[in-house]
């Protein structure tokens, strides 16, 4: 008998062989009588263990496995992939530098605001001044934005619970 024989007659005792194979097995258990016999001491040790009552775990044992559960899970991490403390600065530079782009790009000076003449021309031509060096203008925000968010992040560092 070949050991894939007797995988092939636990599948069939199991019920769990395709016909074909149930069909092949039959007709081999027919002509041979090792492997019939092999099948019929199959058949008995499968009966005498189904009629065997199957015990219950006692509590303390199922106890012992509940109180090791804990240990045996992977604790896992649910903290963010990247720190906030990095992607506060991270967005307050690429502010910076999308700011210092747009000044270069756009030549910015400061807009001068001092005016000598109160006239209305004069008003308007400072008005018109200011959105012209816009782009400068942003860059001093975000600079004063970046310079607030590595403010705040060190007065956090400071009071931080270690």
């Amino acid at each position: 008998m070949l050991p894939e024989d007797s995988i092939l007659l636990w599948k069939y005792i199991d019920g769990q062989c395709l016909p074909e194979e149930a069909r092949q097995l039959e007709q081999r258990m027919a002509q041979d009588a090792d492997l019939k016999a092999a099948w019929e001491l199959r058949i008995r040790l499968n009966q005498s263990l189904r009629q065997l009552p199957l015990e219950q775990p006692s509590l303390r044992f199922a106890l012992n496995v509940m109180d090791r559960l804990p240990a045996m899970v992977k604790k896992i991490n649910i903290a963010p992939l990247v720190s906030t403390r990095w992607l506060k600065s991270f967005t307050a530079t690429m502010a910076t530098i999308v700011c210092a782009a747009l000044a270069l790009v756009s030549g910015g000076e400061p807009a001068s605001m001092s005016s000598h003449s109160p006239s209305f021309s004069k008003i308007t031509d400072h008005f018109s001044a200011i959105f012209e060096r816009l782009p400068y203008n942003y860059l001093m925000v975000g600079a004063a934005v970046a310079f607030g968010f590595i403010l705040l992040e060190a007065i956090e560092r400071r009071f931080a619970k270690p």
